[in-house]
């Protein structure tokens, strides 16, 4: 029961992490989640909580590409409880020729947060960056816009890293 509720929990961050889109998550992921080998056990998992509508399934998977899945968040919690934020329902749009509504001046909308892939990636890049400044030893001998430089990339860096290290939480 705990490794299912393990599972639970992951799908429900990687919605939040997603906003409005859909999340991957293959069964190989699934079983390392649940702590088994057994992938026809993690499957059946997944599609139990597609079956008792915690999950949706929006894309079936293929060998090469993780099946797609929107946890379907609820609207309110127990009574005693409180629910903590979570993204606005996706819109379904019923005829793909009608117009998409334009933003009002001013009226930006939300923005999704990063996926992992995309934290990862800059953390690539950022520490690329920093390497291309020099040495560390060296940064005495640096002007103030080198050092500048370096401190917004390191501070960058650190807010990036937490940002993966709050993911499975």
């Amino acid at each position: 029961m705990a490794k299912l509720k393990r599972l639970v929990a992951v799908c429900y961050h990687l919605q939040l992490l997603q906003g409005n889109s859909p999340f991957f998550l293959s069964v190989r992921d699934a079983a390392k989640i649940l702590g088994t080998k057994n992938l026809h056990q993690a499957n059946a998992m997944l599609a139990g909580l597609v079956r008792d509508e915690i999950l949706i399934e929006v894309e079936k998977g293929t060998r090469k590409r993780a099946t797609r899945f929107r946890f379907k968040l609820t609207e309110s919690g127990p009574a005693s409880e409180t629910v903590s934020p979570m993204p606005a329902k996706a819109t379904v749009r019923t005829a793909p020729d009608q117009p998409k509504p334009r933003a009002k001046p001013g009226n930006t909308p939300a923005q999704r947060p990063p996926t992992t892939y995309e934290l990862a990636e800059r953390k690539k890049a950022l520490q690329d960056l920093i390497k291309g400044c020099g040495h560390e030893n060296d940064y005495d001998y640096w002007s103030q816009d080198e050092q500048e430089r370096y401190t917004r990339l390191q501070a960058e860096l650190k807010q990036v890293n937490s940002l993966l290290a709050g993911i499975g939480e």
